[in-house]
């Protein structure tokens, strides 16, 4: 297993633990501690090691994971609660399989066969960069603020899958700082979903930042 692979597994796996168990526990309104998400992410990773990505038997287990931690964590003891963990799975599984397809679609037509378009796409990109950070921390409705931080968020990710996806599979060191680049969107959204004051907010939005700013210095130089 390379760098990238133990990305993958571990690091991609932990963030979509977290994201699910954070959505899971908002479906069932309750408010959890970070020390519970950790806890949830670190036993979940441990236990599907032991099964096959892709079968049954995973699926299974992803859901009984889900449906202890809203029994034991949540303290929610009805049938919401299996209902809920089998909708979050499937909602989890349409989006990977959403994103594979788009990935699958566009690296060849970006990186391959058409470099022009990398051009295009990267003035493009610069432009909607710097308006996204200026409205980000311009713009006063809180509304208004939090498309645009959501937006940002997910142009850093976007960002970050360009960038690692255009390096030869054996530059492993140049993926992993993109994928680290794409991981402070991630972090960005956790502190927006999870902190409530306005420190967590400006945090949120310092850090949506840094991954659009840092992830395009990393595209203009790769």
């Amino acid at each position: 297993m390379d760098g990238l692979d133990i990305f993958n597994v571990y690091i991609m796996g932990s963030i979509e633990m977290l994201t699910v168990f954070h959505f899971f526990t908002r479906f069932l309104k309750k408010k959890v501690k970070f020390i519970y998400y950790i806890l949830f992410a670190f036993l979940g990773m441990t236990i599907m090691m032991f099964f096959p990505t892709g079968s049954i038997m995973e699926l299974l287990v992803y859901v009984l994971l889900l449906m202890a931690g809203g029994f034991f964590i949540c303290r929610t003891y009805n049938i919401f609660v299996g209902l809920y963990a089998v909708v979050m799975i499937e909602i989890m599984h349409l989006c990977y399989g959403v994103f594979n397809s788009i990935s699958c679609i566009l690296s060849p037509l970006f990186f391959q066969e058409n470099p022009k378009a990398v051009s295009v796409l990267f003035m493009v990109m610069s432009i909607i960069s710097v308006v996204g950070l200026l409205l980000l921390f311009l713009l006063k409705g809180e509304r208004a603020q939090k498309i645009v931080f959501y937006f940002m968020a997910l142009l850093g990710m976007f960002i970050a899958w360009m960038t690692a996806t255009g390096y030869a599979t054996n530059q492993i060191k140049e993926q992993m700082i993109s994928w680290g680049f794409g991981a402070l969107a991630v972090v960005a959204v956790l502190v927006r979903l999870c902190g409530k004051s306005k420190n967590a907010a400006l945090a949120a939005k310092l850090l949506a930042a840094a991954s659009v700013v840092l992830g395009m210095v990393a595209l203009f130089i790769g």
